[in-house]
């Protein structure tokens, strides 16, 4: 089976993102995130307007210290990284559900993510270690190592595998065709990348709107991962 191009693969998942009922349903799964940015936004602008007020370096230092201060923005740290690692596991699971033709249920998408997220952080903290010690090595390793292992979480997700295992499939999907997939997986990021921080730019609005296009991120990934799998 041949691989479609980068750029089809982009064209497939916005037609497939902007379909009304699909559009509709990842900005459900995503909306949370949206509202942490929002959060996020007001504490920092809250930070700059106390650091202009109380004048000095020592002043600031002493009102960031404060328990007052620190307890809750600890807390809101806290759940803006349970937050992403729980979206990041829904989104994925939201796209393929889509794919599938399944009922589109926002309420058991996150159920599933809760159940698996663990195993999901854990398999992030395995990938980055892994890629990470191959980038020290020689970087070449590095990058070897993220194409090997770059439809691993969707593995993890989907069929039911541990981490070993999902880690050894990704392999085996890329196994004989390295280079195609390495040549889509750069250009879909590169254009991908360009797209969110165009996005991004917009003053405030991107604030908002950038979260909420997680799925869309995702699904040129996605597609080259359906497609690896049909072979």
């Amino acid at each position: 089976m041949k691989l479609s191009g980068p750029i089809d693969l982009i064209k497939k998942s916005f037609q497939f993102f902007f379909d009304k009922k699909n559009l509709i349903f990842f900005l459900k799964i995503y909306s949370p995130l949206a509202v942490l940015a929002v959060v996020s936004f007001f504490q920092s602008f809250f930070l700059s307007s106390q650091m202009r007020q109380l004048g000095t370096p020592e002043s600031f230092l002493a009102f960031v210290q404060n328990p007052f201060f620190v307890l809750p923005s600890l807390g809101v740290g806290i759940l803006e990284m349970i937050a992403g690692f729980w979206i990041g596991a829904a989104g994925i699971k939201a796209v393929n559900d889509a794919a599938s033709g399944k009922t589109l249920q926002v309420r058991e998408v996150y159920v599933f993510a809760w159940k698996k997220m663990w195993g999901f952080v854990l398999l992030g903290i395995v990938l980055f270690l892994i890629i990470l010690g191959g980038t020290i090595l020689l970087i070449i390793p590095g990058i070897i190592f993220s194409i090997w292992f770059s439809f691993s979480k969707f593995i993890y997700l989907y069929d039911g595998l541990g981490i070993k295992e999902s880690l050894q499939r990704s392999r085996e999907l890329i196994k004989g065709r390295f280079w195609p997939v390495t040549g889509r997986l750069f250009v879909i990021g590169l254009l991908m990348a360009i797209f969110q921080s165009m996005v991004s730019g917009v003053p405030f609005v991107g604030l908002v709107i950038s979260p909420l296009l997680g799925a869309l991120i995702l699904l040129p990934s996605y597609f080259l991962y359906l497609e690896l799998s049909a072979r």
